[in-house]
């Protein structure tokens, strides 16, 4: 059909982590990559690319340490 299952997907699972956050009062990192196929989660996460994957790790770890200081 015409839907972008992968969006919905994307959509209901970000919604949840959401929930998780806001019911348990911490901050949660999403990094859910909503892609057509497999050359475009390679473009977004694989070696040599811009890492998302890479990203969200390092912004995680960098949040928990400032939570720390705090």
């Amino acid at each position: 059909g015409d839907t972008d299952h992968y969006q919905i997907v994307a959509f209901g699972a970000s919604e949840g982590i959401q929930r998780v956050a806001l019911d348990e009062g911490i901050p949660v990192g999403n990094a859910i990559l909503a892609v057509h196929d497999v050359q475009d989660a390679v473009e977004r996460a694989g070696e040599g690319s811009e890492n998302k994957g890479d990203e969200a790790a390092l912004a995680a770890v960098g949040s928990a340490l400032a939570l720390r200081a705090v």
